[in-house]
């Protein structure tokens, strides 16, 4: 199985961290950090129209996608703690 996200515009996707801490495959149309984060990595990048949401997930059902790196949602946490930190911690 997988996970589609058919979003025309999203923030950052919870649901993209919620389907790499499954172990999912993620099949998302082009939103927020999509390209950077999941494309090659941990499923299929889309553009947001029909044609190309159908071919994704034909393109998943055919050959499947394989998750090269399990995501380390322990390292993701701390690294976005960091961030909040350096924020609120700015003279």
């Amino acid at each position: 199985s997988a996970f589609l996200l058919s979003s025309i515009r999203e923030g950052y996707p919870v649901v993209f961290i919620e389907a790499m801490i499954l172990n999912k495959p993620i099949i998302t149309t082009d939103v927020s950090d999509a390209r950077k984060d999941i494309e090659g990595k941990f499923g299929l990048v889309v553009t947001n129209d029909d044609t190309s949401i159908y071919n994704g997930m034909k393109e998943y059902l055919e050959k499947g996608y394989k998750i090269k790196k399990k995501f380390d949602y322990i390292k993701f946490n701390n690294t976005i703690e960091k961030e909040i930190d350096k924020i609120y911690n700015e003279e």
